[in-house]
């Protein structure tokens, strides 16, 4: 049953239609009297419905489907003129009760819905409330449907009437610190290669001597994992921070979680990366909610050959080790696509409507 049928069968009398109908508008306006508002506050939670103030969403096919409930009295008519628009309003194809508003009573409409407030009036009001920016995170393996599940909630989002970003987080280093290893890797294989040919020959696979030397030396370690961790965290302090501020929606795919299991995966298990977390965590905006995508290591590597699957296995046990501190809420990222979008794009949403948490001080 689609939207509009859905709404048809839960009222015994007609609703208005103000705006575009979805799939060219991004919802459906209907302007509602009591028993009618009544009816589908009723009827809409049965239908898969969510409500989040007088809009209602159902989350399905990774986008939603939103109704906007206008009660009638805050079109502030005569009980005569609404009668009017009602009876005039023309039935919607397939439906007897959903109605769409009649062309030639769009100006009292407009007349009807402004406020006194000029549209430069508005603008300046909004940019005096307090911002409502929010960043949401997707974490999980390289091929656990992270973008795909990024773009999909940022359609989602959209509809529910929030201005999104998507951004994608690298953690790769900077591209100086990868000049500068590249420069050693050339000076130091010359020097490993005569030193392995004075020596016997083995038919083992030779280790890569720069890393090999990087390994060795805690303090290099400490301090090329540091120039990781800096570069992701001001993107996070500064470009993160700006879209948050214009009160934008951010998307992340990628984060610090991924961040961090990076830092364990490339350098080592010892405890001298965990300023670097503490570092990440310090600059980094908290996110609103946090997901972790759950996906089978042989899974991940058949998607995505980056890896192989005992290099994943590993990979996934980093992300464990701190998903409960950075309160990343796993989902199991093996079900339908379709699945996961709604359950993601129904905790996204419920979470955008509760109050702000109050900050808590960050422990690594």
């Amino acid at each position: 049953m689609d939207l509009v049928e859905t709404v048809d069968s839960l009222i015994s009398d007609r609703v208005l239609v103000f705006g575009s109908i979805p799939p060219v508008g991004r919802d459906l306006d209907l302007l509602v009297r009591p028993a009618e508002l009544a009816a589908l506050e009723r009827g809409l939670p049965a239908h898969g419905f969510v409500r989040g103030g007088r809009k209602w969403a159902r989350f399905r096919s990774c986008s939603a489907e939103v109704v906007d409930l206008v009660p009638a009295a805050e079109w502030d008519l005569p009980r005569a003129e609404l009668e009017t628009l009602l009876f005039a309003a023309e039935p919607v194809a397939g439906a007897q009760r959903v109605a769409r508003l009649a062309a030639h009573h769009a100006a009292a409409i407009a007349a009807a819905r402004s406020d006194g407030v000029s549209d430069r009036g508005r603008a300046l009001l909004r940019s005096l409330l307090p911002h409502r920016g929010a960043l949401i995170s997707l974490s999980g393996l390289d091929g656990a449907g992270k973008s795909r599940q990024a773009n999909a909630l940022a359609e989602t989002l959209d509809r529910l009437g929030y201005e999104v970003r998507v951004e994608w987080m690298s953690v790769a280093p900077p591209r100086w610190l990868d000049r500068v290893g590249r420069l050693a890797k050339a000076t130091i294989r010359p020097l490993a290669s005569r030193a392995r040919s004075r020596s016997a020959a083995t038919d083992s696979p030779q280790p890569d001597p720069a890393r090999e030397l990087r390994r060795r030396s805690p303090a290099l370690t400490f301090m090329w994992a540091w120039a990781v961790s800096l570069r992701f965290g001001l993107r996070g302090a500064l470009a993160l921070r700006a879209h948050m501020l214009r009160g934008r929606v951010v998307i992340c795919d990628r984060y610090v979680l991924d961040a961090w299991t990076y830092l364990r995966y490339h350098y080592g298990v010892t405890p001298s990366v965990r300023p670097h977390l503490r570092l990440l965590r310090l600059l980094c905006p908290t996110p609103r909610k946090a997901f972790l995508l759950d996906v089978a290591p042989d899974v991940a590597s058949s998607r995505k050959d980056d890896f192989s699957p005992s290099e994943n296995a590993q990979r996934a046990a980093f992300y464990e080790e701190r998903r409960h501190e950075l309160r990343a809420e796993r989902l199991d990222g093996m079900r339908p696509v379709e699945e996961v979008c709604a359950e993601v794009a129904a905790a996204t949403w419920t979470a955008l409507r509760q109050p702000r948490p109050a900050r808590r001080r960050k422990r690594p």
